[in-house]
């Protein structure tokens, strides 16, 4: 029996972004409309409006987008050759490594996880059929990652994609600012319900815009990679366009300042003063947030996260700052504690992961990425998923001269994501997005090669004819990814 949640314009929305997505593959060249499809995606589509298909995942924003991207190259492949990275499947050992133990893994929560709980009341444990379901909604997590890999891994297929990234955020800044004035109003307006609790977003005398992402942090966060992305931008593009990127930087940084989330605000601060040191102390200092991200769950297991001092700082700033970080630990400290009772592969879905309680009683609320990650997996389920989120960005340590600055610029964009999974469940299509790009990249590097697309990307140029000539690199129209849009439908 399928079930659908929302309201009618919500799940009409998700009916129709397939065909907005081969919209877009066919007016724009084939990073942007991936860019635009994914991330387009998670912008404007409705929370909490689903389809549920019985033994399948859920087909929502997050899905959704995902295979409609694949959709949409499907067809544009189909269509004319699109040039991207040898193959769907990975060619470095260590990314395919990843994804094997990652579905490993999903076979061995279900297996150990078929006794029900009675913590929180009645929690059924995993079925057979269980299994066919999350890997499958594993395969469809990790497809931005796997096409992003392929499509994006050039220079100029990742400057297009962050140009269209800068350009979403711009018209994403308008309606955030709306709400920073008028209250978070817009999912009511355009879907005809609120995704969140109102409280959470009156803070400082104002509003926390909301839009339509599940929550206030969200926002706050995309428009910090956002800016990140246009101050990177602003040192790679010609001369003549660096003044448009440098007000788009400011322009996004006063949308983030107003978006009232200082944690995000820090983080992003931080990682542009970054952007501007040497480009080694860059990469070591990117290496250095990835590994303690990686590190964060035994950290807390040993405690020896200063938590308290923690507490103090925040509260120091505001005292329901520091009230709510506390809050946040304890139902941490709670839920490691669950989670150590099956370390290796964790619990499973249902709720299961977060069948405990904290001191007062209380069911404990998940907040962090790592945390949830935990639960559901283990140890097992947490390294390979922030393994092949992070192995991207570490690989720039080692990349020399091989590694461009749009890279460095995508790989500061996802440390800026990777530092919020701490604090915040914000591992979204966005984070495997770029991951996925930098993972390509990677391979680019270990081969000691580079494709024909790393030349300056000029989207505008009309393509090679591919039926009597043969794409190299110093050809004057050097972008595969260019198309005359007069010659779309010559047949071939």
């Amino acid at each position: 029996m399928v079930t659908i949640t929302g309201t009618t314009t919500a799940w009409l929305a998700l009916l129709l972004w397939p065909f907005f997505s081969i919209l877009f593959f066919r007016l724009l060249a084939v990073p942007a409309a991936l860019t635009t499809t994914i991330v387009g995606g998670y912008l404007f589509l409705p929370e909490q409006a689903t389809f549920n298909l019985p033994a399948l995942p859920a087909l929502d924003k997050t899905t959704i987008p995902a295979l409609s991207a694949l959709l949409a190259l499907i067809v544009q492949s189909a269509r004319n050759k699109t040039e991207g990275t040898e193959g769907i499947i990975p060619r470095s050992a260590w990314v395919t490594g990843l994804i094997v133990v990652m579905g490993l893994g999903v076979i061995g929560t279900v297996l150990t996880n078929r006794e029900p709980l009675y913590t929180l009341g009645y929690t059924p444990g995993l079925r057979p059929w269980d299994l066919f379901a999350s890997l499958l909604g594993l395969c469809i997590t990790v497809t931005p990652f796997l096409i992003a890999r392929k499509y994006l891994a050039s220079a100029s297929a990742q400057e297009l994609a962050m140009k269209a990234f800068v350009v979403l955020a711009l018209i994403y800044s308008v309606l955030a600012l709306y709400e920073v004035r008028m209250s978070p109003q817009l999912n009511v307006m355009v879907y005809g319900f609120f995704q969140h609790d109102f409280a959470q977003h009156v803070r400082a005398g104002g509003y926390r815009p909301i839009v339509f992402l599940n929550h206030g942090l969200w926002v706050s966060l995309f428009f910090g990679m956002a800016t990140v992305a246009a101050a990177g931008l602003t040192r790679i593009v010609p001369k003549e366009r660096k003044t448009v990127f440098l007000l788009s930087t400011i322009w996004l940084y006063g949308t983030l300042v107003l978006s009232k989330s200082l944690g995000a605000l820090v983080v992003t601060t931080l990682v542009i003063g970054l952007s501007f040191l040497p480009r080694r102390i860059a990469q070591i200092g990117i290496a250095i947030s990835v590994g303690v991200v990686l590190a964060y769950p035994l950290m807390r297991s040993v405690d020896i996260v200063p938590t308290t001092k923690a507490v103090e700082l925040a509260s120091a700033v505001n005292e329901d700052r520091g009230s709510s970080l506390a809050f946040r630990f304890l139902n941490e400290d709670a839920l490691l504690d669950h989670a150590r009772q099956k370390p290796v592969f964790g619990w499973g879905g249902w709720g299961r992961n977060r069948a405990a309680r904290i001191e007062d009683g209380r069911e404990a609320v998940p907040d962090g990425a790592w945390i949830i990650s935990m639960g559901l997996g283990g140890y097992v389920g947490f390294l390979t998923t922030f393994g092949l989120l992070g192995i991207g960005a570490l690989a720039l340590v080692r990349g020399g001269r091989q590694v461009t600055p749009i890279a460095m610029t995508m790989a500061l964009m996802l440390t800026v994501n990777l530092i919020d999974l701490i604090p915040n469940a914000t591992q979204t299509t966005l984070t495997w997005l770029l991951a996925g790009a930098l993972a390509g990249r990677m391979e680019l590097q270990a081969r000691g090669t580079s494709l024909a697309t790393d030349a300056p990307a000029q989207p505008n140029a009309p393509p090679p004819d591919r039926r009597t000539t043969t794409y190299a690199r110093t050809s004057a129209q050097s972008s595969p990814y260019r198309r005359d849009l007069s010659q779309s439908r010559v047949r071939r």
